[in-house]
This record gives C-alpha cells, structure tokens and sequence, in this order.
C-alpha cells in the first residue's frame, strides 16, 4: 500500500478519520460495524451504491433459523438490535417445506418431520425418530459452538493463535451418513441452497445446516423490511456513517493508519482499522483496471464466484396453494441444484404476493437457459396459469461492491477451522473471507462480522 504525507505542503488531500473503515456493504461487514459501534468505535462504511436501492426480495437471506436464542439472535442483541427494532420478524413453527415430486415434507419441529417422512414411505417411524432426535442435538451443539468458540484468527502472521477446538461430540451423526436414497436426496437439497459445493463442506456445517431446521424458523413479513435494512439503521443511528464512492479510489496509509484516497476529490479516508469487506478478486481487478496499485493482499488467486440467482413473480394469492409454507425448497431433478422459493406480502395490491425462486449459480454460468428451466418447473408445480416469471437478479451494476457475490478458493478451509481475516502484516487491515463459512448463510455472516469486530476492535 502507498503511504502518503498528510504533512507536506501543496499534497492538497483532505483527510477524515474514523476509528474503523469497513470497504464495502456486505452482510458481514455491516454486522461488523454495527458490533463496532456498541463498543463505542466511529464507523465509516464506504460502499459503491447503496444496497437499499436493490429489492428487499434479494436481500433477505431465504432462511433465518430460529429468531430466539439462535446464533443469529446473539448476534443481533451483541450489535444492539433489539426486539422492538426486529420490527417484522416473524417466529413460525415451520422453518420450511421441501417439495419433490412425490411428496411436501414439513421441516421444524422434530416429530413432524419424522412423521412427514413416515407417512411418504421414505423411512420407518422408529429410524425416522432416532435420526431427526439425533440431528437435533447435533444442529444444537453446532450453534453453542458458533457462538461461543474463537471462529476468526485475528492475530499476525507466526504468532499462536487463540483459536481453541471445541471439546466434546461434534460432527454429523453416523445415522445421517447412512440413509436411503430418498432421505439422502431429502438432506442433499438443503445443503444446495446454502452451499457452493456440498460435497466440500465439514462435517459441523452440515450438521448445523440440517439441525438448525428443526426448531422454529423465521422469516420478515412486512414489504419492504429486510436484515440489511435492519442492521443498516442500527449503524447509521449510534456512532456510524455511510458513504458512496462514486468514482477511482486507491488503498493508502498515512502516519501509520490505513484507509482510502478518493481520487475524484483527493480526499483520504483513514481509520486505526481497514476492513475489507467485498470479494478481494472484484476489487483487485478494479484497482487494475483504474491504473491503481493492487496491493498483494488483493493478487489475484486461483478463485471462483457464486451468487443466487432470482426469478420473480407477482401472484394472486389465491394461485398459491392452501398447504404451502412461505418458504419451501424445490428439489427438481432437471436442474443443477435444489431451489429457493419464497412468498412475500406484496406491497402494491394486498391481493397478491411476490414470489421469489433462487438458485446458486456460478457466475459463468447460462442463467438464460436456467431460467427457462426455472420457470417450467414452478409453473408445472403451482400451476400459475401460464403467466410468465420476471427475472430482477444481477441487475446491480456494481464492479468492486457486490455484497452477494460469494468467493470461494479451491481447497479452501471451513469452519470449525479458523478463519484467518489479517491480511497485511505491518498494518492493521484485515478481510471477511466469508467462504471460511460456506452454507451458514446469514447466520454464519452475523457471527463472522460479530466476533471480528470483538477481536480487532482497536483500543484507547
């Protein structure tokens, strides 16, 4: 990183200081820096466009997990939000349904799902029973150690870390390693709707995927409303602040503190902690493309990208059927992965709803030809009378800023593996590298920009 003197005469640079700098509006980050504000720490958050201008559709994570007492409730209350400022929440006895062709399994309370599974054919009561007690513990013993072991690495390079290994039983249950076919594909379509690749993922993350389900979900139920919006207000009315970067910027540090030079208006935005919070690969390629320094904590690996891709759909309601919940996973053999359907109030006729269908797509991938596949199988499962989806993915124009872009490495570390976020050795600039947490979704996000906050949270 260039270092610039604010001290000489004729620089013309205006510089600002916060304490934290966050370089993007991704869900950690922002989580972060609401953390950072409940410890006293003046936050900027820079970001390319503000997120509130995309659709409350895309933003909200399709499934929360229980809003009381799960990960994502700690590290809510951790950040200051409240229940009165949770406006919109809804707590629901299903967290979701998964549809196939053959059968609507209810997901949430342990014995109806087992009951449901009975009741197609899939398993025996006595199997069904053993096996959703068992992922139940198991998703709990997951969430206990998300929360309350150290999940980041925060500490320079060659000295210990003080990651310590959680103790007792953890992992997926030998009961889920050895199920039948149908229960194997009932299992494998929830894990396609949080990962980028299920077959890589860790044993405690699968375990946590399944478990989570199985105690009550939660989900916004009022137009307009998302996690973003809520976490947003929370940073901009203790202590934070937003801005736009409109134009080139390029990563300096001066007396020691790192930040951004807005080239546009020669003004630096410093803080005792940069925290890059977007996919390094995106911003690496933009500060090359302006011309600018591409420090090597941003050299381009061997890297892959992965975002949800959306169709939407604005039905009447009564289009929907009686029996389906407002969340439900469609398993559909024609497609390259499981998807995400959610219902939302509309917010211009209370006679209608929004449907939203989702799927994790590489970024090189033919969306074209998926949303036509897309489309076939919601209109052969709903019946929606032949009315056609509207697809309002991807159409942020973003280049460095793309808060729900997911990066992977190959042969990448998961949890419970430490996630190492310090990036630069002589400066204190650190990154969320949200793959460390592939398939934890927003649960996982909360958590990673909470407990980042908390361990590098610089000091009077």
């Amino acid at each position: 990183m260039r270092k610039i003197d604010l001290t000489s005469k004729g620089k013309g640079i205006n510089a600002r200081r916060w304490d934290v700098v966050v370089l993007g509006s991704a869900r950690p980050g922002l989580f972060a820096a609401a953390r950072f504000t409940t410890l006293g720490l003046r936050v900027l958050v820079l970001e390319e466009k503000t997120p509130a201008t995309d659709d409350a559709l895309i933003q909200e994570p399709f499934f929360f997990g229980s809003p009381n007492g799960s990960p994502l409730d700690k590290a809510l209350t951790a950040c200051g939000i409240g229940r009165l400022e949770r406006r919109g929440l809804e707590n629901t006895e299903l967290t979701y349904q998964v549809i196939t062709k053959k059968a609507r399994i209810d997901v949430g309370k342990p014995m109806r799902c087992a009951s449901d599974w009975v009741a197609y054919g899939i398993s025996e009561r006595e199997e069904s029973e053993e096996l959703v007690r068992e992922l139940d513990i198991a998703g709990r013993a997951e969430a206990e150690a998300l929360t309350t072991q150290n999940i980041v690495r925060a500490a320079r390079r060659g000295t210990p870390s003080r990651f310590k290994p959680s103790t007792g039983i953890r992992g997926l249950p030998s009961t889920v390693r050895n199920v039948g076919v149908e229960l194997e594909r009932f299992f494998q379509a929830q894990l396609e709707i949080f990962a980028t690749d299920p077959a890589t993922l860790a044993p405690e993350i699968k375990s946590r995927i399944l478990g989570r389900a199985l105690s009550t979900g939660g989900y916004f139920n009022i137009p307009g409303v998302s996690l973003i919006e809520m976490v947003r207000k929370r940073i901009s009315k203790v202590l934070g602040e937003f801005r736009e970067a409109k134009g080139p910027f390029e990563l300096v540090s001066a007396a020691g503190h790192p930040g951004i030079l807005l080239k546009e208006r020669d003004e630096a935005l410093l803080g005792r902690v940069l925290l890059i919070n977007t996919p390094a690969g995106h911003l690496g390629r933009c500060l090359k493309a302006w011309d600018l320094p591409v420090p090597k904590v941003l050299a381009e690996k061997p890297l892959a990208y992965f975002r949800y891709h959306t169709l939407n759909f604005h039905v009447p309601k009564e289009r929907i059927p009686e029996a389906m919940h407002p969340r439900a996973i469609l398993d559909s053999r024609r497609l390259p992965r499981a998807v995400a359907i959610s219902v939302f109030p509309s917010k211009e006729n209370d006679k209608y709803v929004d449907l939203t269908a989702q799927l994790l797509t590489r970024m090189d991938a033919d969306v074209q030809n998926i949303s036509i596949v897309v489309e076939e199988e919601i209109q052969r499962f709903f019946s929606f009378s032949g009315k056609k989806l509207e697809s309002v993915g991807h159409k942020t124009q973003n280049v460095w800023d793309r808060p729900f872009d997911i990066e992977t490495e190959r042969n990448q570390q998961n949890w419970p593996n430490p996630i190492q976020i310090r990036v630069q050795r002589r400066q204190p600039i650190y990154a969320l590298p949200t793959h460390g947490l592939d398939g934890l979704g927003a649960e996982g996000e909360a958590v990673l920009g909470w407990r980042t906050a908390e361990a590098i949270a610089p000091r009077p």
